[in-house]
């Protein structure tokens, strides 16, 4: 047997032809048919949880601003209440006349309702646009009537931090822009006036 006849004997083996109609195609092994299937359908897995877990994350996320949304709803209807409610406009009333004349308040009860309503707000539990609807017109007219009364009471009670958010919550409206001009003192004792005839 002559060299080029050996050649052709050790020569690899090609793939089987199958013959469909006037076509021939290869048919590889069935390993390597069984590994590119195996590997397509990791791949699909692969992206399908990706998928999934980006859902999941969108649902949580959406969730909990739904739920965020609904509890600064809640809070901001229970502060209304609580403020337009008649046992309040009666501490409105009398805080207004304290201030109007000059005298001590028998209580802080009005500050300490604005002061929790801006601590609301600084921990986002309200939203800016509900805060400012319900209560800016207040809580700039109470300050701006109570800045003397509220120095003095952080001096006597030696702590400068009380009604601080109040106080934060008025400097953003000035910030803020929303409020370009505040009011003169002739627009704070109107207002004073309007808060004593509530009862």
């Amino acid at each position: 047997m002559d060299a080029s006849a050996t050649e052709v004997l050790n020569a690899p083996s090609l793939p089987e032809a199958k013959t469909v109609g006037a076509a021939s195609t290869l048919v590889e092994p069935d390993g390597d048919i069984q590994s590119s299937a195996l590997v397509k359908w990791t791949i699909v897995l692969a992206v399908a949880t990706v998928i999934l877990a980006l859902s999941s994350t969108w649902a949580i996320f959406q969730t909990r601003h739904d739920a965020r949304e609904l509890l600064s709803v809640r809070i901001s209807n229970e502060l209304d209440k609580q403020f337009d409610s008649a046992e309040f406009r009666h501490s409105r009333a009398q805080f207004a006349a304290a201030l109007r004349d000059h005298r001590e308040p028998k209580d802080y009860r009005v500050l300490d309702f604005l002061e929790k309503a801006a601590l609301y707000v600084r921990h986002g539990a309200i939203d800016d646009d509900t805060a400012y609807s319900q209560f800016s017109y207040y809580v700039e007219r109470y300050w701006l009537a109570s800045r003397d009364l509220i120095r003095t009471y952080r001096e006597r009670e030696k702590d400068p931090g009380y009604y601080d958010d109040l106080e934060d919550y008025y400097k953003s409206l000035t910030k803020s822009g929303k409020r370009s001009e505040r009011p003169d003192e002739i627009q704070i004792q109107a207002f004073l006036r309007e808060e004593t005839e509530l009862e």
